[in-house]
């Protein structure tokens, strides 16, 4: 179970395995995942072998990477998710602010009542020391992603849909996150990424590409978390009043977090993985002169159908995943994959050559 979410790396995780592990073939080490999102590439090279640190500055994706990343199913939690299902609805914050109740049709009043109810309860526990921090984030991870299977948006929280949608309408089950004994060497964090000074074999990097802020997009999700009456809420959509900017997702700022970023993440890590697309507030160029600077980078290029609901023209995204092999070179190489009638992987050098504009750094 995943959230649905911008720029989701689920379709393309068979991509993304073919470009680490083919650079990285040993399969283990210290992998930092340091825009997390859902934990969907954390959890998957979790799984693969790798120590795994989870990171993202957003409170809800901080939860789910934990539960993902730490947290192990029980018996005891089965029995905790059973009983939260058999319980009856209560008019709390969710249904007092993204509910009819609240003039916004984010949720059915049954559903965010449900959702109070349980959120009410989770803390409960927490508060009377029934349950541990690990068992704390599994039961919120798992509210907010049954939560989000019964939203009533097009997959984010910037707008809500005028009349209920059939999964909407279902009524709220919560669903474990997961049922996996967890690795106890995995970490999560909540820092911004030019604050993170740890070092790890292998980085993987999935900022924002276009000017979208998740803070604003998945404002309701945070709000379930910290779940606090004085949290200020505006607006048709409920907008948190403060929520995390990304420099990353501004078009004034974006070119100047790259660089510093890459400055400061080179001197802890000799592998870097970055995914980006030729829909980013930079440009294929721009993006592979600010990593050059740091050594060699390959850039792998993979074509994709569009969402549905992308309104850009045409039918196709390029993928990118430039890695970058901090040894002080400066070569750039360009390699295109494609995916066989087997769905099989393969590629084809396309361009390879020196870099030769280094000086706009």
């Amino acid at each position: 179970m995943t959230l649905n979410y911008i720029g989701s790396k689920k379709t393309l995780l068979p991509f993304l395995d073919y470009v680490i592990c083919s650079n990285i073939p040993e399969n283990k080490g210290t992998f930092g995942d340091l825009f997390a999102g859902t934990g969907i590439v954390g959890d998957y090279f979790s799984k693969k072998g790798f120590d795994v640190t989870g990171n993202d500055k957003e409170n809800y994706s901080y939860v789910v990477n934990y539960a993902s990343l730490k947290s192990s199913y029980s018996k005891k939690l089965e029995k905790l998710i059973n009983s939260f299902n058999e319980l009856e609805g209560i008019s709390g914050l969710l249904h007092k602010n993204y509910s009819p109740n609240g003039d916004r049709m984010f949720f059915t009043e049954d559903n965010a009542k449900k959702a109070d109810v349980i959120r009410t309860e989770i803390e409960k526990l927490k508060e009377k020391k029934t349950i541990n921090e690990n068992e704390y984030y599994f039961l919120l991870a798992s509210l907010i992603q049954s939560v989000d299977k019964v939203a009533n948006t097009t997959s984010v929280y910037g707008a809500f849909l005028k009349n209920f949608k059939p999964t909407a309408s279902k009524k709220l089950m919560i669903i474990p996150i997961h049922k996996l004994k967890n690795s106890d060497k995995n970490n999560v964090t909540r820092k911004d990424v030019l604050e993170i000074t740890d070092k790890f074999d292998v980085i993987y990097l999935d900022p924002p590409y276009v000017a979208r802020q998740y803070g604003a997009n998945y404002g309701p999700l945070n709000f379930l978390v910290e779940y606090n009456e004085n949290i200020g809420i505006h607006g048709k959509t409920g907008i948190l009043d403060i929520y995390y900017k990304s420099p990353f997702a501004s078009k004034s700022k974006a070119k100047e977090a790259f660089q510093e970023m890459f400055k400061k993440l080179t001197n802890n890590c000799s592998n870097i993985f970055l995914s980006y697309n030729n829909q980013g507030i930079l440009k294929l160029d721009e993006m592979v002169n600010i990593m050059n600077k740091y050594g060699d980078v390959t850039t792998y290029k993979y074509s994709y159908k569009k969402y549905q609901s992308d309104k850009l023209k045409g039918g196709y995204t390029e993928e990118y995943i430039h890695y970058l092999k901090c040894n002080g070179g400066n070569n750039v190489k360009q390699i295109q994959i494609t995916k066989n009638k087997e769905g099989n992987l393969s590629e084809s050098e396309f361009f390879s050559s020196e870099s030769s504009s280094n000086d706009d750094q």
